[in-house]
C-alpha cells in the first residue's frame, strides 16, 4: 500500500529569521536581500543565540549598506501566502517593514505543498539550511526575475560584503551561489521526530531503524522500505506500522538490502522524512603505501650541463579488508548493459569514439560517420552555433558549415591566425561573404580569428546554444585518426561558454574576418 503525500499545514507562529537587507544611505528604505526563516522546537537550540545585528565592512560613502539581522518574527498566514509586504523584522532598537525589489514572488513547489528533504541535503535548497539531523520541510519563494541580483550588479562593492557576512552566518558564500540571491525560504522540523538512524543487517536479512523522539507525546506511524537492484528494479516494497513510542524495529527482508530507500509517513499518510536512495556498507577495504625508496633522475638541461631532478618518492601497498562482502550479482546485467549503452550514446550524439583504424575502407567509413555526427550536432540549433577550431579553414567551411539548416540559426566561427595563416583566412572571408551574399543574409555565418602569435585555443568545441560538444581532433581529421566526441556536462558547458562568448565579443581576443586585409 502507498499512501498519499497529502502535506501538513505549514504552521504558523515564532521563527527565527536569518536575514541579508540593504538600507539605503539616502532615503534609509530597508530592502531585502535574502533570508532563512526558520520555525525551532522546544529542543533546539538556535546557532545564533539572541539578537545578532551586524554591518559589512566598507559600506561607507556607498549607496546602500549591507545587514545582516538574526531575530525573532511573526510568521503569519499572510506571510506564508506572500512574504513581501508581510516581513517584519527587530533590530533591538526598532520594528520595520522590509522592502522588495521585485514585485512578485515565484513559489516552490507551488499551492501549500512544501519540499521534504532529507537530512544531510546539501544540494540546491539544502546548501544554504542549517544543518540540523532530522526531518525538516522547506517553502521556498524565487525572486524568478531576478529583480534583487540585477540590483546588487549596479553596486558591484555589495559582491564582497555578501561574501563576507554569508560566510560568517550561514556558513556558505551566497555570491558563489548567486541562485539563492533574492530568495526567501521557510523551514520547519518535525515536532515529534528527532531522527532515524538506519543499519543493515545480514543475519539475518533486514534493516534495523532506530528512532530518537523529539518529546514523549508518541504517535504510530509508518516505514515503507523500497529495496532495487541497478537502482531500477524493485526486489521488495514493504510496508510496515510502527507502534506508539516504539525506539528500535527490524524490518525482515529475503535477502540483504542493497540499494534501499526509506520512507515515514505519519498514521494519516503525510510524508515525514525520507532517507537518501544509499547501499549499506559491509566492509571497509584499505590501503596504506610505505615509502621504501627515493628515486633522483638525472638529465642534461639545453646547454648539456646535468642536473638531479627532484627525487620522487616509491610505495610498496599493504591491503586489508575489515567486514565481509556480501554475496550478490547486483552488477552481472548492469555491467553488461553498459557494452549495449554505447550504441545509445551514439546515436544521441552524447558519445563517439573512433577507433583510428588503419584499414582504408574502415577509416572512410569513419570519416563519414563523423562527417555526420557533426552535421547532425550543427543542426540541433535554434539560436547559435559556435564552430570553434584553431585550424577550420575553406575546406571544413564547405563540409561542415554550410551544412546548417536553418537560416535563423547565427554560425559563429572562430579560428586562430597564428594556426592558419593570413592567405587561408582570405579565402575563407571569400567564401563567408559570397555564401551569405547568396542567401541574401548577412550574418549568417561569421568568423572571427584569435588574436597573438600563439593561438589561445588548442581543443575544438561545437557550442549548440547552452550545450558544448568536445571534439578530439580537428574538424578536418576528424574520425580518421583514434578521436573521441563527446556532449559535457551542463556545468562544464556554462564555463565554456563564458570564455568563448566572451572571446567572441572582445576585440581584445579576437578580429573580425571582415577586418582582415
Amino acid at each position: 500500500m502507498i499512501l498519499p503525500n497529502i502535506p501538513y499545514k505549514i504552521p504558523t507562529g515564532q521563527y527565527v529569521a536569518r536575514t541579508l537587507y540593504l538600507v539605503d544611505n539616502s532615503s534609509h528604505e530597508d530592502w531585502f536581500v535574502f533570508s532563512v526563516i526558520e520555525r525551532l522546537e522546544p529542543d533546539m537550540q538556535d546557532y545564533n543565540e539572541g539578537l545578532i545585528f551586524e554591518r559589512s565592512k566598507g559600506s561607507g560613502g556607498n549607496k546602500y549598506k549591507l545587514y545582516f539581522l538574526s531575530c525573532k518574527v511573526d510568521v503569519s498566514e499572510s506571510l506564508i501566502s506572500n512574504p513581501i509586504g508581510n516581513l517584519k523584522m527587530n533590530s533591538g532598537r526598532d520594528e520595520f517593514f522590509l522592502q522588495f525589489f521585485n514585485k512578485t514572488f515565484t513559489s516552490e513547489p507551488s499551492g501549500e505543498a512544501y519540499f521534504t528533504l532529507p537530512s544531510g541535503c546539501d544540494k540546491g535548497v539544502g546548501r544554504v539550511m542549517p544543518q540540523r539531523p532530522g526531518p525538516f520541510y522547506v517553502k521556498t519563494y524565487i525572486d524568478e526575475n531576478r529583480d534583487v541580483l540585477k540590483e546588487i550588479n549596479k553596486e558591484p562593492y555589495l559582491q564582497k560584503q555578501i561574501t563576507e557576512l554569508s560566510n560568517k552566518y550561514f556558513g556558505i558564500d551566497l555570491w558563489e551561489y548567486k541562485e539563492h540571491v533574492g530568495n526567501c525560504y521557510l523551514l520547519w522540523h518535525n515536532e515529534l521526530f528527532k531522527g532515524f538512524s538506519i543499519k543493515g543487517c545480514n543475519r539475518p536479512n533486514g534493516i534495523i531503524v532506530d528512532i530518537d523522539y523529539r518529546t514523549d507525546h508518541y504517535k504510530p506511524f509508518k516505514v515503507r522500505l523500497c529495496d532495487k537492484r541497478q537502482r531500477d528494479y524493485v526486489v521488495a516494497d514493504y510496508m510496515w506500522d510502527i507502534p506508539a513510542g516504539t525506539r528500535s524495529v527490524f524490518i525482515p527482508t529475503e535477502c540483504f538490502p542493497s540499494f534501499n530507500q526509506l520512507s515515514f509517513y505519519s498514521e494519516d499518510g503525510v510524508l515525514i522524512f525520507h532517507s537518501y536512495p544509499a547501499n549499506f556498507v559491509t566492509f571497509i577495504a584499505t590501503r596504506i603505501g610505505i615509502a621504501e625508496k627515493a628515486i633522483a633522475i638525472k638529465v642534461k638541461d639545453e646547454n648539456g650541463n646535468e642536473k638531479t631532478l627532484e627525487p620522487i618518492n616509491k610505495f610498496k601497498y599493504h591491503e586489508s579488508l575489515i567486514g565481509k562482502k556480501c554475496h550478490n550479482i547486483d552488477s552481472y546485467f548492469s555491467i553488461n548493459e553498459e557494452y549495449h549503452y554505447i550504441k545509445e550514446l551514439e546515436e544521441s550524439r552524447e558519445f563517439i569514439f573512433f577507433n583510428g583504424s588503419k584499414d582504408n575502407i574502415e577509416k572512410s567509413i569513419n570519416k563519414q560517420k563523423a562527417k555526420k555526427a557533426v552535421i547532425d550536432i550543427i543542426n540541433r540549433a535554434h539560436d547559435v552555433c559556435y564552430i570553434c577550431d584553431p585550424y577550420f579553414n575553406e575546406n571544413d567551411f564547405i563540409e561542415f558549415a554550410t551544412k546548417a539548416e536553418s537560416l535563423d540559426v547565427k554560425i559563429r566561427i572562430i579560428n586562430s591566425k597564428a594556426d592558419l595563416g593570413q592567405k587561408r583566412l582570405l579565402i575563407l572571408k571569400e567564401l563567408i561573404s559570397n555564401y551569405n551574399k547568396e542567401l541574401r543574409i548577412d550574418d549568417h555565418i561569421s568568423c572571427r580569428t584569435l588574436r597573438g602569435g600563439e593561438s589561445m585555443l588548442h581543443d575544438r568545441f561545437i557550442i549548440i546554444d547552452e550545450r558544448v560538444w568536445y571534439l578530439g581532433s580537428s574538424f578536418s581529421e576528424f574520425g580518421t585518426r583514434a578521436c573521441s566526441l563527446a556532449l559535457l556536462s551542463n556545468s562544464a558547458s556554462m564555463a565554456i561558454k563564458t570564455y568563448i562568448e566572451e572571446w567572441w565579443n572582445s576585440d581584445e581576443f579576437s578580429i573580425s574576418l571582415d577586418n582582415i586585409q
